[in-house]
């Protein structure tokens, strides 16, 4: 009842040749490629957070198992002069460790003489099994017991 034409206004009509509102085809495409390109990159970023993650959690669990380590070889006594190497697939009793991830840690002592016959240099590294490198070392100086 209230339309255009009864109140005595008649809408305008599109004429031949006259231009339509929207989107042309090279704007969608223009769209699209910086969709593709924001996507590529925020995947990119995504990959490289995983592989921080995964770093983080190596080094967290190195220096967990180093400072067990330590813990260990404080509570031993007085260390013997040396190298010592291992992994951390088994326990100290030769058991089977509960903590799956050690397997994949090494673990190296060097214990060092050093000026005072009652002191030695300690140092216990911890890293991957296949790689060279060291991703925690832990240095301190052990004393013989009743040494203060």
């Amino acid at each position: 009842m209230n339309s255009p034409e009864i109140l005595g206004v008649t809408p305008p009509r599109p004429t031949p040749g006259a231009t339509q509102t929207g989107f042309t085809l090279l704007e969608i495409l223009v769209a699209v490629a910086i969709l593709g390109v924001a996507m590529v990159s925020l995947l990119g970023l995504q990959a490289r957070n995983l592989r921080l993650i995964a770093q983080t959690q190596d080094l967290t669990t190195a220096a967990m198992l180093a400072s067990e380590k330590v813990a260990l070889l404080k509570a031993g006594g007085f260390p013997e002069l040396g190298v010592t190497e291992g992994l951390f697939d088994q326990g100290e009793d030769g058991d089977d460790r509960d903590f799956a991830p050690a397997d994949r840690f090494r673990w190296k002592t060097d214990v060092e003489a050093t000026i005072v016959p009652t002191l030695r240099r300690v140092v216990v590294s911890v890293g991957l099994i296949d790689d060279e490198d060291d991703l925690v070392r832990f240095r301190f100086v052990a004393t013989p017991e009743g040494v203060q």
